[in-house]
């Protein structure tokens, strides 16, 4: 009987001790020193964002301790991924750098991180599902998709002082997905903003310039709508295949302006500013 007794005892403390051992902590750290073996603690830092991931409990957050590079990962949970004051790096050649593909009120966040495709990276972030994504303070470059590819059935994207550069497409908007852009900028990519299939969109106080084909598309029954900007330097300024509605926007020095038939102007934009061809919008709106 003491034997068993014994051994029941010793049975539950390697329970406890395994518990204990594969415990998620609310705030976790990575470091280009870092080991994904670690405990992912800020003096026992993981190397790599997947390797930290595991080690997180859902509603934590990952912090950087320096500016590595620390992989592609992918999110299936409520979780801040910030990247200190240095942007920490995601690097991603050939594939996509962080994919979202979490629950219906899960919240992501990515904050202070620079992705890079290398030219062959599919998407910078490619959400499949999840509540909402917020994106700050981060820049995309070298992505073959998208450096944002955000087409979910439903869900919330908020952009916030985001540089898309040198992708195919900056930011594009699908599915049912729902998005606020601000402060943010999109040069040269193919395309800056797409918003396509039953997307609605709003953008204030951006720039998109040097865009080869697109500063703004909108198309299928996408609705766009854009306030204070610049839209500068690009192929086509605006393409209004679905509503697109302008206030207080520059659109200059594109090789056309405005096209498409859907494009709307509460009727405080300037167009007239260099284009090779100005086009005009297709209905005016009033202010009030």
């Amino acid at each position: 009987m003491k034997s068993r007794a014994l051994i029941a005892a010793l049975s539950a403390a390697l329970l406890l001790t395994a518990g204990s051992a594969f415990a998620q902590a609310s705030l976790t750290w990575v470091s280009g020193v870092g080991d994904d073996a670690n405990p992912c603690s800020r003096t026992a830092p993981c190397r790599t964002f997947a390797g930290a991931i595991s080690k997180t409990a859902a509603g934590g957050e990952i912090n950087a301790l320096d500016p590595g590079s620390f992989g592609a990962v992918t999110i299936t949970k409520s979780i801040t991924i910030d990247g200190g004051g240095m942007l920490a790096g995601v690097r991603a050649p050939g594939t996509n750098g962080i994919v979202v593909n979490a629950g219906a009120t899960d919240v992501v966040v990515l904050r202070r991180l620079s992705f890079h495709g290398l030219g062959t990276g599919l998407s910078g972030v490619n959400f499949i599902a999840g509540g909402a994504l917020h994106v700050e303070d981060s820049t995309i470059r070298g992505f073959t998709t998208a450096a944002i590819n955000f087409k979910p059935a439903a869900g919330s994207l908020f952009l916030r002082r985001v540089t898309a550069t040198g992708n195919t497409n900056g930011l594009v908007v699908g599915g049912s997905g729902r998005a606020v852009i601000s402060k943010s900028s999109f040069l040269d990519d193919g395309t800056g903003l797409y918003a396509t299939d039953a997307a609605t969109v709003s953008v204030h106080d951006s720039v998109f310039t040097g865009n080869a084909n697109f500063g703004l598309r909108c198309d299928a029954t996408a609705v766009l709508n854009v306030e204070r900007g610049l839209i500068a330097g690009n192929g086509v300024g605006v393409q209004g295949d679905s509503l697109v509605r302008l206030s207080d926007v520059m659109v200059g020095h594109n090789t056309t302006g405005l096209a498409g038939a859907n494009v709307a102007s509460f009727g405080n934009n300037r167009i007239a500013a260099g284009n090779a061809t100005n086009g005009a919008p297709a209905n005016t709106l009033p202010q009030q």
